[in-house]
């Protein structure tokens, strides 16, 4: 944005970061703000800027977010994006804020759940190996 001379650049980056806080809705503030500011510089300088905080924000909701919060949750980046998909279309911007912590809390119960059962076997004892015969 400082190269292409966009007023205020420093402040609407800071501005992005905190918008970023909300995966995937938050790209829409943090792309309309600069782009309405370079507007006002000219016609061409805010098409630029719209195309390349377009592409740079697609890049980071659908690459590089996934692969973060899903090493960061141990859960796979499609799940992370599904799970971000069902908060928002059930809750909108909360469901999207308690998406991710609900699918981890349901991997950790799932995990718990799993290593639970596997202590649980039964092992055959002297007892029903006699009843048995």
């Amino acid at each position: 944005m400082l190269i292409l001379g966009v007023p205020n650049a420093a402040a609407y980056a800071i501005l992005a970061g905190f918008f970023d806080i909300i995966p995937l809705v938050g790209a829409f503030p943090a792309v309309g703000l600069p782009v309405i500011a370079s507007l006002d510089e000219s016609v061409v300088k805010g098409i630029i800027a719209l195309s390349l905080l377009l592409s740079y924000q697609q890049f980071e909701d659908r690459v590089i977010v996934p692969r973060i919060y899903g090493r960061t949750l141990i859960l796979h980046p499609i799940v992370v994006l599904i799970a971000i998909l069902i908060g928002g279309k059930l809750m909108g911007i909360v469901g999207v804020l308690l998406a991710l912590p609900f699918a981890a809390s349901l991997r950790a119960f799932f995990d718990f759940a799993n290593d639970m059962r596997g202590s649980y076997t039964a092992k055959p004892t002297e007892d029903t190996a006699s009843q048995a015969k």
